[in-house]
């Protein structure tokens, strides 16, 4: 691999003590690291030791190209590399959660080298004063602009501070307003984009998911199979994560007014009904009756989900037709399922003033009758099928 390589005073991102030698691999276009001769020969054989992978890896992004899953586990060590490294390692060990726990400093470096933030992670920040943890990102929010440094502060703030993160919140979302003002930068091209897309949806469509990376943080795994390294497909669309994070970071952050309104204005300029979700506000069941418009997707259901959904209202909406009875059985079919993740104080949203479920049953296949379509028959046979789970709370199996 061809390397244009240039004296630089600056110290070597990688092993912290050499002179870093600017390079320009071919394979890295974007010239992203600044590292010495040797650190960047082991870049390009693929042989990190885990506190050079550690050291970039919380410099720039653990799934950078050259630095993810397929080539390094989540301490640092080396999957495909052909070099002697059976004593390498232990040389050069990357910093343990247990190591960085103590202080805040470290313990962000150490949270920038994960892939997903888990509950021991998140454990270990709430062990800290939130004061002091919303002082600190705050901080880190005005030096680091990457992507990767937004979006793993974005979900601390939601994560760890709650309502303490207000301050960090309100400078997200003046930086996000200010976003605004300029189009996204995309490095790959995308078939009709525009920037109502949801962006979540965008990146895990295209981009395998990092949630199985590791079973504990100083865990290791087994090496991927022998592969010629190859360039990962990345959409690259700058601050993608103001759609993915920003609405739940309102949501736990903020005054729930002040939330609301936000989500309504934005809602309002783009159409994209995400920012309600996080919610969970009644009001927004008003703004479907008012809004509900094809394409008659599951999605309307899934707000209606999420936003305080009675049977009242479900037997309101049944009772009008369509398109708000889909939206009344979609909803009821997404209330089956344990909804959020089981770590958050909302998992597993349940139906307000479930009916029994001999009423549940008339109701249905009355209203099955009444529209005899394949998507509502099959919708309202499933209800019924689980129909303890959704009225009565059992584990959906």
């Amino acid at each position: 691999m061809k390397t244009r390589r240039t004296t630089s005073p600056v110290v070597c991102e990688a092993c912290e003590t050499r002179r870093a030698l600017r390079q320009q691999p071919q394979s890295i276009p974007e010239d992203p690291y600044q590292l010495c001769r040797h650190c960047s020969d082991r870049l390009e054989r693929l042989s990190l030791r885990p506190l050079e992978w550690y050291n970039l890896a919380k410099r720039h992004d653990p799934r950078d190209h050259l630095l993810g899953r397929e080539y390094y586990s989540p301490g640092g060590i080396a999957l495909m590399s052909d070099d002697e490294m059976e004593e390498e390692p232990h040389l050069l060990p990357a910093p343990a959660l247990r190591d960085v726990a103590h202080d805040l400093p470290l313990l962000w470096d150490h949270t920038l080298t994960r892939r997903q933030l888990k509950p021991k992670l998140l454990a270990a920040w709430r062990r800290h004063p939130k004061a002091a943890i919303a002082t600190h990102l705050i901080q880190i929010w005005e030096i680091r602009q990457d992507d990767h440094a937004r979006e793993t502060l974005l979900t601390l703030c939601r994560d760890v501070l709650g309502r303490a993160g207000a301050e960090l919140a309100h400078r997200a979302w003046k930086d996000y307003h200010h976003y605004l003002q300029s189009p996204p930068l995309v490095t790959e091209e995308v078939e009709d984009y525009n920037d109502t897309m949801d962006f979540t949806k965008l990146i895990d469509s295209l981009e395998e998911s990092d949630d199985a990376d590791y079973d504990d943080d100083d865990g290791d795994r087994s090496p991927a199979p022998k592969c010629t390294p190859s360039r990962r497909v990345h959409v690259r669309v700058r601050h993608f994560y103001w759609h993915g994070l920003l609405p739940s970071v309102s949501a736990r952050c903020l005054p729930h007014e002040e939330a609301y309104q936000l989500a309504v204005a934005e809602v309002e300029r783009n159409g994209h009904t995400g920012w309600f979700a996080p919610l969970h506000d009644p009001r927004v069941l008003d703004w479907i009756e008012t809004h509900i418009q094809p394409p008659l997707t599951s999605e309307w259901g899934g707000l209606a989900a999420a936003s305080g959904f009675s049977w009242g209202r479900a037997l309101r909406w049944i009772q009008q037709g369509r398109p708000l009875s889909h939206a009344a059985l979609d909803a009821l079919s997404t209330l089956i399922f344990p909804m959020g993740n089981p770590d958050e104080e909302d998992y597993g949203i349940r139906l307000i003033d479930p009916p029994s479920r001999r009423t549940l049953s008339r109701v249905l296949k009355a209203h099955a009758l009444r529209d005899p379509v394949p998507r509502v028959e099959n919708t309202v046979a499933f209800i019924l099928e689980h129909a303890p789970v959704l009225l009565e709370g059992k584990p959906y199996l």
